[in-house]
């Protein structure tokens, strides 16, 4: 009888020690994860047809239906991305490092090249709406640190698309998510570049040239120069509201990466994709705002012969003067006259193959509002907004007994809508600097255009008056913009 009782009393020590509930945590660990893994869907987007395919050899001779919108931006609410509406655990959290581990299996356990770009582009939707959660909580270094994370999982997305093409998938759909996500994550980070402190700066431009320069390239390739430049016009629409000059620095960084031409041309199986020309990384110049006139500007030009020939290069400009005008490097002398200029270099293979890329240089300064106006005081009485003639469009009338600045105005997507501001006081002379934080404005002075945006969201217009004196006001405007057709009469 003791016997037995030793040994029950040494198993139970056994089942009761650290090291026993340590290998047990971990073992139920392991098979939630799995579990989990193996329950969830490979992939959370759902395909739609659309003849808008950016992964083609030929275009397309059937138009689909359109994929419906899956990026509703709302800047004061919620923000959907790809059918993704909340980041998960943010880095912030002590339990982050179970994401990674999820995220980690889950990939590892999905085979098809499909559902793995899916699944890539789901991490970089997630990652997205994280960086925006932190911006709104003021954590601007953990934002910028999840650039990276966002930067990479879109990449390797857009990767997988092509080696899915080259393998004979259906990719139509998955290109068009990853066209309409892109377009949702640059909504985000534009917001990002005006919140960010200055030290975190560098990361979110950096995420927006690594996602931006290889899609355009992967578009440029398949599809052609049309279409490449119709991609890089709705980067510049979507960047427009963070200032002419911070979209002139993220513009001259757009180039693909050496590393990332190696990985599309072994994903697309063929280097004579990207063999077949030379690739320009970069073009930058060591000043491209604020150029004194008849200054002297260096420009350097990096690119690779992924076939390892030797390159040539020819450096073209729309004015001023060109030194050292044959190699990689070459010295601009800029103009006498204030203005924004354009510096072309021509980069050639042995074959005869050429690529080109420019830098756009800004000369002058900003001029000064005139002081030959008045410099009495002024206010901003009322700001209008009416349907502009020029488009079809729709917009609610006023809300009775509300001011202009206290209501809402819906509107419905994609209206041409007039603004006016209207000024009280002394009003000769005055300038008026007009910005939206979504859609485009058309026009200056006291009335412009507001285009909205083909989706559902809030936006708002803002215009800064001075007068000679350098006195600002400020007012803004609100909208709805809605996409229930029936709600507006037209």
């Amino acid at each position: 009888m003791d016997d037995i009782y030793y040994w029950v009393v040494r198993v139970w020590g056994a089942l009761t020690s650290k090291k026993t509930l340590v290998v047990v945590a971990c073992i139920a660990a392991v098979v939630v994860t799995v579990s989990t893994v193996f329950a969830a869907p490979v992939s959370d987007v759902q395909p739609a047809e659309s003849s808008d395919v950016f992964v083609s050899m030929e275009p397309p001779k059937v138009v689909a239906p359109v994929l419906a919108a899956m990026v509703s931006f709302d800047p004061l609410e919620e923000l959907s991305i790809g059918g993704v509406d909340s980041p998960g655990l943010l880095p912030t959290s002590p339990f982050f490092f179970a994401k990674g581990i999820v995220r980690d299996v889950r990939y590892a356990f999905t085979f098809d090249p499909i559902d793995k770009a899916n699944l890539k582009l789901r991490y970089a939707n997630e990652d997205a709406l994280a960086i925006r959660d932190m911006c709104i909580e003021a954590e601007y270094l953990e934002a910028a640190q999840q650039c990276f994370s966002y930067q990479d999982n879109f990449f390797n997305s857009l990767a997988w698309a092509v080696k899915a093409r080259k393998e004979g998938g259906d990719v139509e759909a998955l290109m068009l998510n990853l066209m309409t996500a892109h377009h949702g994550h640059r909504l985000v980070l534009a917001d990002a570049l005006t919140m960010v402190d200055e030290s975190q700066l560098e990361a979110v431009i950096g995420a927006i040239t690594y996602t931006s320069a290889p899609f355009e390239q992967v578009i440029q390739w398949t599809n052609g120069v049309e279409q490449a430049v119709e991609f890089h016009t709705k980067l510049s629409n979507d960047f427009s509201s963070v200032g002419a000059d911070v979209w002139l620095q993220i513009e001259n960084r757009l180039g693909l990466d050496i590393e990332q031409a190696v990985a599309l041309s072994q994903a697309m199986g063929d280097s004579s994709t990207v063999g077949g020309a030379p690739v320009i990384t970069s073009v930058t110049a060591d000043q491209v705002i604020g150029v004194v006139p008849g200054s002297q500007v260096s420009i350097a030009c990096k690119a690779s012969d992924l076939s390892g020939g030797s390159l040539t290069y020819q450096w073209l400009a729309t004015e001023g003067s060109l030194e050292d005008a044959t190699t990689s490097k070459a010295i601009w002398t800029a103009p006498d006259d204030a203005g924004l200029y354009a510096v072309t270099v021509v980069v050639s293979d042995e074959r005869g193959n050429q690529s080109r890329k420019s830098v756009n240089l800004k000369v002058g300064v900003t001029e000064s509002p005139s002081t030959s106006g008045g410099d009495g005081p002024f206010w901003v009485e009322e700001m209008h907004a009416e349907r502009d003639p020029s488009g079809r469009a729709a917009i609610s009338p006023p809300v009775l007994g509300q001011s202009w600045d206290t209501t809402e105005r819906s509107v419905f997507v994609g209206s041409t809508i007039r603004v006016t501001c209207e000024v009280g006081g002394e009003s000769d002379g005055l300038s008026y600097d007009w910005s939206c934080d979504v859609g485009k404005i058309e026009g200056s002075g006291e009335s412009i255009v507001w285009v909205a945006p083909n989706y559902a969201c809030k936006a708002q217009v803002t215009v800064e008056v001075r007068n000679g004196s350098s006195t600002v006001e400020r007012a803004t405007i609100g909208f709805r913009v809605s996409t229930c057709a029936s709600c507006f009469t037209w």
